[in-house]
């Protein structure tokens, strides 16, 4: 007796695994292995599913399915089932392929789990949270040397391998453009690799602020991963977190403090009863002199009389 059966992998043409970006036309690509009577031609029904909700994925209010017939030469080998459709609302998702393969407009086949990891793809999602360097609150000082430290939490990666690389940029909210330092964006970046598809990452940003006291930065980022392409490295955009509204993106700068004057150590001031005591001595010691000139003197001229 003969037993039909099916298996998928999901995967994404632009990163060449199972992280997607959440853009506005997106193909997904499911592979579909199965083990069928060679010569009869078959129909493969896809339909994309909401893992959170277990529910078809739906957009614009209608579900996200594809479908290809073809007939096989051989009992086993594989076909490919593309969907197309809008993902820019998908950040942080995750979605499954189902598929179905019928015969005669009969079922004879299904490959549908949700928690399938062959058969999903991943939307990644990053948070940001933006302080000061220096005590980590939300305000710096606006000085020629600040720093604020981006930490930067992510889900749904492709841990074991792949090579990520966070940019970040400031930017100014009252005008909402970049901050610039000698007529350039004030950016950061660092690179990691990840052993778990979820964890977090600092981006350090030191730059002079001695102009934007009194102003909000905000911190944007950008989450590129290293994929090959025809045996070159390239770098694709997988998530962003860009919100000049964002809090806790936010640091706000703030005046130096000025520094009170140092008193003229050479001219130390004099306190209480001091300065009359000291006047009274130095008039006793001028009299005193005085007395003593004056009597050298009239010694003097008394003894030259004689």
């Amino acid at each position: 007796m003969f037993f039909p059966e099916i298996g998928t992998k999901a995967n994404c043409p632009e990163t060449g695994n199972q992280m997607a970006q959440p853009k506005k036309e997106l193909t997904i690509v499911d592979t579909v292995s199965y083990h069928l009577v060679p010569g009869k031609e078959y129909k493969l029904t896809g339909t994309l599913m909401d893992k959170e909700s277990g529910e078809p994925l739906l957009v614009d209010e209608k579900p996200v399915t594809s479908e290809l017939t073809f007939t096989p030469e051989e009992a086993k080998g594989s076909v490919e089932l593309s969907f197309t459709f809008d993902a820019s609302a998908l950040k942080g998702k995750t979605i499954v392929a189902f598929e179905s393969v019928s015969y005669q407009e009969k079922e004879i086949a299904v490959h549908a789990d949700i928690e399938s990891a062959p058969q999903s793809i991943y939307f990644p999602e990053i948070g940001t949270t933006a302080k000061d360097g220096k005590d980590g609150d939300q305000e710096a000082l606006a000085e020629k040397e600040t720093q604020i430290i981006d930490t930067v939490k992510y889900k749904d990666l492709i841990a074991g391998g792949s090579t990520y690389r966070l940019v970040g940029t400031l930017m100014d909210k009252e005008t909402g453009k970049e901050v610039l330092n000698d007529g350039k964006p004030v950016t950061a970046e660092t690179t990691f690799k990840t052993e778990e598809s979820s964890g977090s990452v600092d981006v350090t940003f030191t730059f002079d602020a001695t102009e934007l006291k009194g102003h909000d930065v905000v911190v944007f980022e950008k989450l590129f991963v290293t994929v090959k392409d025809e045996g070159k490295d390239q770098e694709i955009e997988v998530t962003s977190h860009e919100d000049i509204q964002a809090e806790s993106q936010t640091v706000k700068l703030t005046e130096v403090p000025t520094e009170p004057k140092t008193p003229d150590v050479s001219s130390p001031v004099k306190t209480g009863d001091e300065a009359p005591i000291l006047l009274y001595i130095c008039i006793a010691t001028g009299s005193l002199l005085l007395i003593i000139i004056s009597g050298l003197v009239f010694y003097w001229k008394r003894k030259n009389q004689e």
